[in-house]
């Protein structure tokens, strides 16, 4: 079976509903970066459903960011 993987960055919401990278000391979103892959690490739909999510605006312009989409945890979970 042939593995299928996605490049995400990870965000945390605060209460306040703010975005701050899961490594918030870094300038570099890199650093709060990871690639999912199925069925390795997550079943293939969750890597599936990550790759139908637009690639956000910013990471597009970046062209070490352009093919990641952004993950984001609120209160642990992904929502």
């Amino acid at each position: 079976m042939a593995e299928l993987s996605v490049r995400v960055v990870l965000y945390r919401r605060n209460q306040d509903g703010e975005l701050s990278p899961v490594y918030p000391d870094s300038d570099d979103l890199r650093e709060s970066a990871t690639v999912l892959a199925a069925p390795v690490n997550v079943p293939t739909a969750v890597v599936r459903a990550l790759l139908d999510v637009e690639v956000p605006a910013d990471f597009a312009a970046d062209p070490w960011l352009n093919r990641h989409r952004a993950l984001v945890f609120t209160d642990g979970r992904i929502r």
